[in-house]
């Protein structure tokens, strides 16, 4: 509507232009005439000027009449391309809620997908722990059974070797414990010398028994400290195959997760590629679905625009009337 009233106002301006050059030249031509032919001037009747106020009247009317036509036309015309806005909005928003329902579809098979290697990688690693915790119990058990025979070993290598030591102070004491108890039996002696032989008797089995003690403790000492030495070493070896079981076990589980990994960005790969090519049908599939109801909807725009410059221009010369 602004546009043809600059257009109108442009017109009118051309308009007084050329009166104003047509008005110059009259003067100019009547200063160039000295002699002016004297101008005849018409009188207009009654009836005549009656007619010629109607017409006007009748102009006017016909001029407000278009303007309130092209008024409404201009209104429906913006209702229209509202109207045909508001349904490019609403398609534009389906089409992107069912894109939004397929990505969603997608993401959730993706979601599970990731939870099922995650549960299978629990249980992958339950077993691994429950395997480490078995082969670690079968070895202590059988390094608790060869330290046990060592020990058995040695505890009977420490009595053959107390029973040899027992011998031997046995034999070392024997000929006098047993000269002393011949003497004691078979002599005929005095009280005093019976307290004597008695006490010299006493003592040297108390010294073989005490040599034997002796013996004892020192093979038992030495039993003692084979054994420390022995689980000592066995507890070593036994915390290295512990270690080499917990590698081994954390080399298995790194090499599933990393399986894992690449099982999932694989299926994501694939989920993705399957998910472009049905976001692109189905957005074609929508699009192509809704042109008939845009096309028609621009079709009415178009024809309401036709009619909206129709009307303007039928304004316009009916204005130019008015000027003339």
């Amino acid at each position: 509507m602004l546009k043809w009233i600059i257009r109108l106002i442009l017109a009118l301006v051309v308009l007084a232009g050329f009166a104003g050059l047509l008005f110059v030249y009259v003067i100019s031509s009547s200063i160039a005439s000295p002699e002016p032919e004297p101008m005849e001037i018409k009188t207009l009747s009654l009836k005549e000027l009656n007619l010629g106020l109607e017409g006007e009247k009748e102009l006017k009317e016909k001029i407000d009449a278009k303007r309130e036509a092209v008024k409404k036309q201009l209104s429906l015309l913006n209702s229209q391309e509202k109207l045909l806005e508001q349904k490019k909005q609403e398609i534009a928003k389906n089409i992107n809620q069912q894109l939004a329902a397929i990505r969603d579809q997608y993401q959730a098979k993706v979601d599970d997908q990731k939870q099922q290697l995650e549960k299978e990688f629990t249980v992958f690693q339950q077993q691994k722990e429950q395997e480490y915790r078995e082969r670690a119990l079968v070895k202590k058990e059988l390094y608790e059974k060869r330290l046990a025979g060592l020990i058995k070993q040695f505890e009977e290598d420490k009595i053959e070797k107390m029973e040899a030591y027992k011998q031997d102070i046995i034999k070392k004491y024997y000929s006098e414990i047993l000269n002393l108890k011949l003497k004691l039996k078979v002599l005929d002696l005095t009280e005093s010398e019976k307290e004597e032989y008695q006490q010299k008797l006493t003592e040297l089995e108390k010294a073989q028994a005490a040599e034997i003690e002796k013996k004892r403790q020192e093979a038992e000492e030495e039993v003692k400290e084979q054994i420390k030495e022995l689980r000592e070493r066995f507890d070593q070896d036994f915390l290295a195959y512990q270690k080499e079981l917990e590698k081994e076990i954390k080399a298995e589980l790194e090499e599933k997760r990393a399986r894992n990994k690449e099982r999932l960005e694989q299926y994501i790969s694939e989920q993705q590629l399957l998910l472009d090519k049905e976001l692109e049908e189905k957005r074609q599939e929508l699009r192509k679905r809704s042109q008939a109801e845009i096309e028609r909807l621009q079709g009415l725009v178009s024809e309401l625009e036709g009619e909206y410059f129709r009307l303007r221009s039928e304004l316009a010369i009916l204005e130019k009337e008015v000027i003339s």
